[in-house]
């Protein structure tokens, strides 16, 4: 049936991956495979915005700014400062604003195309499903694909209870075995080629072939 043909292009593309490994020591394929204990500390490729950056990209023509203490807030009008306020942030209460668009002392402007390419450290799985903010919606779906089949061929292989304990406390997951984690990140790469095919309009076989290609274009222009 389509879940079983689904299941052997996954199993293809794992094996795929982990020989990506292999020839390519230093890269985020590598470490995710190889050094699943990494993953807390590292960036991961398709992840999901921050929630400042969602804040951002859903307030309109607005400016950023942070208070001398580093809490985010927004200006609206014509986005520079023209009055005296205090910040909101429970505990916080420094001055910010400004008159005649000079911020206070210690007042930052934020870069926002820079904020929107902010991204935390590590893997959420709460973060595994909702929009990324640099790529379309192809290329985050082949992205987490590949990043999913990295972490299930890495946690399935470890044995190390020292490097179990810290990927089960980095994801939340502190009573789950290897296993039961591996198969999770198999559902989520299921859903990632399901929404590749979608995007291509293309059968399972075609659909893998594609990322077969792709990965195989990584490796030749490394």
């Amino acid at each position: 049936d389509k879940s079983s043909t689904i299941d052997m292009s996954i199993l293809q593309l794992i094996v795929q991956c982990a020989l990506l490994s292999f020839e390519m020591p230093d890269s985020w394929f590598s470490s995710l495979t190889l050094h699943p204990e990494r993953i807390a500390l590292m960036y991961i490729p398709g992840n999901s915005r921050s929630d400042l950056a969602e804040a951002v990209a859903a307030s309109g023509h607005v400016g950023w700014y942070t208070c001398p203490r580093g809490h985010p807030y927004s200006v609206g009008g014509c986005t520079m400062p023209m009055e005296l306020s205090i910040c909101l942030h429970p505990g916080c209460g420094a001055q910010i604003g400004g008159r005649n668009h000079v911020s206070v002392y210690g007042v930052k402007k934020l870069d926002v195309t820079t904020l929107e390419d902010k991204v935390p450290l590590g893997y959420s799985f709460d973060n595994s499903r909702t929009g990324a903010t640099r790529y379309s919606v192809l290329h985050t779906q082949i992205i987490r694909l590949i990043v999913h089949l990295c972490i299930c061929l890495g946690i399935s292989q470890t044995t190390d209870r020292a490097t179990i304990k810290s990927i089960r406390d980095h994801f939340g997951k502190t009573k789950m075995g290897m296993k039961e984690l591996s198969d999770l990140f198999l559902i989520e790469a299921r859903e990632n080629f399901k929404e590749i095919m979608r995007q291509l309009e293309l059968g399972e076989g075609d659909t893998t072939l594609t990322i077969h290609l792709i990965l195989r274009y990584i490796v030749q222009n490394r």
